[in-house]
């Protein structure tokens, strides 16, 4: 298993508009994968302020190309993402495997 953490730094006092704006982004990915993709959103706790996580899993790295742009060409996805994008000030991705 594949999981993929896609790390977002939000804008001083935006963490609950963006997790808002994200969980739309959320609900397109789910339908167009139709659920193939578990997904979960983090927010932080301790650590660097308003970070948010969104977590996915794969069955493994094949997976992920064929999935993401399957998901991220949809139109209602890409408007939903650009709803998101004005609240995050930067971000990166982190791919972890799974250990047993």
């Amino acid at each position: 298993m594949i999981v993929v953490r896609n790390v977002f730094k939000v804008r001083f006092g935006k963490a609950r508009d963006a997790m808002e704006a994200y969980k739309e982004v959320a609900a397109i990915a789910k339908q167009s994968t139709n659920g193939a993709v578990p997904m979960r959103l983090l927010t932080d706790v301790t650590g660097s302020h308003y970070t948010l996580v969104s977590e996915l899993t794969f069955e493994n790295l094949a997976a992920i190309d064929k999935l993401m742009p399957a998901i991220t060409s949809e139109a209602r996805w890409q408007t939903a993402y650009q709803k998101f994008v004005p609240f995050v000030d930067s971000g990166h991705r982190e791919i972890f495997k799974l250990v047993d």
